[in-house]
């Protein structure tokens, strides 16, 4: 007896974890925390995190990575499939988080922020080989931190960390600097700092015209918020955000692989976009650019041409109450997957979704509707990384919260192009 199963693209791939669901734990510390998911040869998964961790009679946060395999178990020649460590040795009362992990070559490229003594957040890196041990040559023993170009008495703080990759091997990254207004004490100032370092973690002065790092300014009386930094095809940099002030729309400014101003974008390098909350750009090829987020109370996905000006491909969705898109990414067949969230009656629930080259959702994902849900049954969740395997396979990092001070974190792993006409014969005794 013979037992015929169409397997469609976005199912939930149940070759994976537990019925196509993993809960992610890390196994040596508490109050774990996943930022982003990585992908490697061989179908390994690299998750970016930080864990609680004792030290002494205190827990100290430490940066911490996941390592699996393809069938989302520990991936044991990576040190036994986990890592934790601070990203400056001599201080072990200070906190460490890694937000991004690249793979270059045979090396682990970690990507995040250690918390000095003032506090404030500063960017840090690391280096490891693939057995999970630290790279010598980078930086100091494996592990460097960036010296902060701000005045130490003004800066109160940073956001996280932006970062990226240029085709040269050069990092390039940016972070907010918020410091106390000197004529008004009370109120705070915001802004960007742009960077690059090589790729054996030395400052790079040949960047922003010797300077090695640079300050956006955005327009008089307002402060700009970076969301995230990514580069082009052509290494072309580009910041964006939000700006507030007399009104908050969205920004995006754009500067050349060596760090000056892009004049060819937008107006003299600046694009500002009203009403729209843009949260994920992708690299298109020409010099596009696809913005992922929201607009009110829909999910928005733009396309725009190499100068900032709006292309024709646009989509504002609603799903349920509220919805809003976090990543994005486009596949070699043009179709774009996204992943977010959307607000269902008091709960938040996890979303992706497909769409077509005319941004509309596309009918042979999930079961018709272009999209799909998938959590662990908490009442907060969202969606909030995604990388397709090599097969085509779609996996999604997720954030879950229930009635625990604590969020759990989760991967699912979908059926993706890798699905489409493909059946699954099963004989039956």
């Amino acid at each position: 007896m013979t037992k015929r199963m169409i397997i469609k693209a976005g199912n939930l791939d149940t070759t994976f974890g537990k019925g196509g669901k993993k809960k992610l734990k890390f196994n040596f510390g508490s109050a774990y925390h996943a930022n982003s998911l990585t992908l490697a040869s061989e179908g390994r998964i690299f998750i970016a995190g930080d864990v609680e961790q004792p030290s002494g009679d205190d827990l100290q946060q430490n940066f911490a990575i996941t390592c699996l395999n393809q069938k989302g178990e520990p991936y044991l020649p990576f040190n036994n499939g986990y890592m934790a460590d601070r990203f400056n040795p001599d201080d072990a009362r200070l906190a460490s988080a890694c937000q991004r992990i690249f793979i270059t070559g045979s090396k682990v490229v970690l990507a995040g922020v250690f918390t000095n003594d003032r506090p404030t957040d500063v960017p840090a890196f690391a280096r490891l080989n693939m057995n999970g041990r630290y790279d010598e040559p980078f930086g100091r023993g494996g592990r460097y931190v960036y010296k902060l170009p701000c005045d130490p008495s003004s800066s109160v703080g940073a956001s996280p960390t932006s970062i990226d990759r240029q085709s040269t091997g050069h990092f390039v990254f940016a972070f907010e600097h918020v410091w106390h207004d000197l004529v008004t004490p009370h109120a705070l100032n915001s802004t960007a700092v742009l960077a690059r370092i090589s790729q054996d973690a030395k400052l790079d002065n040949n960047f922003a015209r010797g300077n090695g790092h640079l300050t956006i300014k955005p327009a008089p009386g307002h402060n700009f918020r970076k969301k995230g930094l990514i580069i082009q095809n052509d290494d072309r940099i580009l910041v964006f955000g939000e700006l507030s002030g007399e009104s908050s729309d969205a920004v995006i400014y754009r500067f050349t692989a060596d760090g000056e101003i892009d004049p060819s974008f937008g107006r003299e390098g600046e694009l500002r976009k009203p009403d729209w909350n843009i949260t994920s750009i992708v690299a298109l090829p020409g010099d596009r650019l696809l913005c992922a987020g929201s607009r009110g109370d829909q999910a928005l996905l733009a396309r725009l041409e190499a100068d900032g000006s709006d292309d024709t491909f646009r989509s504002e969705v609603k799903i349920h109450d509220r919805c809003a898109w976090l990543k994005a990414l486009q596949q070699p067949d043009n179709t774009t997957l996204v992943v977010g969230y959307a607000e269902k009656n008091l709960n938040v629930v996890p979303l992706l979704a497909r769409f077509l080259d005319n941004a509309e959702l596309d009918p042979n994902f999930g079961e018709g509707q272009g999209w799909v849900s998938d959590g662990m049954g908490n009442m907060l969740e969202r969606a909030i990384d995604l990388a397709v395997d090599d097969i085509g396979r779609i996996l999604v990092l997720g954030k879950s919260q229930g009635l625990s001070p604590y969020a759990d974190f989760f991967l699912l792993r979908y059926q993706g192009s890798n699905a489409k006409e493909r059946s699954m014969t099963t004989i039956s005794p």
